[in-house]
């Protein structure tokens, strides 16, 4: 540890939580406690062993590997042509008619903020929503992104009660 002092900064900052702050050496004591708790737990090995077929687990380790496919609605919106400071902002949204769900996510385009986010009420293929009046007050340039989620066709089995 001696050797990286002055190498790294002493407090890394990459969030707003507390767990998000601090340096790497501040949490050498738990990861030594985290490793002592795992050996402690490791007893000697059982005589149950279950045998999976070397096919079986192929098709479990690429399941859990591959990428999730999440089935998405098209949705779009055309901005307000005008707005009042501190006073909500009412957006229309255009949906397909597969969308079981949206949310609208923003935030000042500083980055200092987190995001904030609005549900979305959809009926047949319109949303509305709108961002309330005390996110208006600051005349600041906003990231605004508009998510939505569809009806899936059919529901994937999973593949490890099928599997094992």
């Amino acid at each position: 540890m001696e050797l990286t002092n002055g190498v790294y900064v002493r407090d890394v900052s990459y969030g707003e939580g507390w767990f998000q702050r601090g340096h790497w050496a501040d949490r050498l004591a738990a990861i030594d406690a985290d490793i002592a708790a795992m050996e402690k737990g490791a007893g000697p090995p059982s005589d149950k062993i279950t045998r999976v077929a070397p096919e079986k687990i192929a098709a479990l380790v690429g399941h859990a590997t591959g990428r999730v496919t999440r089935a998405v609605a098209q949705a779009a919106h055309t901005p307000p042509k005008n707005f009042h400071r501190g006073e909500a902002v009412a957006l229309e949204i255009s949906v397909e008619a597969s969308a079981t769900a949206a949310q609208l996510h923003y935030r000042h385009l500083n980055q200092a903020e987190p995001w904030r986010i609005e549900p979305v009420e959809i009926v047949a293929v319109h949303g509305r929503t709108a961002i309330p009046a005390d996110y208006t007050t600051r005349l600041t340039r906003s990231n605004i992104i508009l998510r939505s989620r569809a009806r899936r066709t059919a529901r994937p089995s999973s593949p490890a009660s099928a599997l094992i």
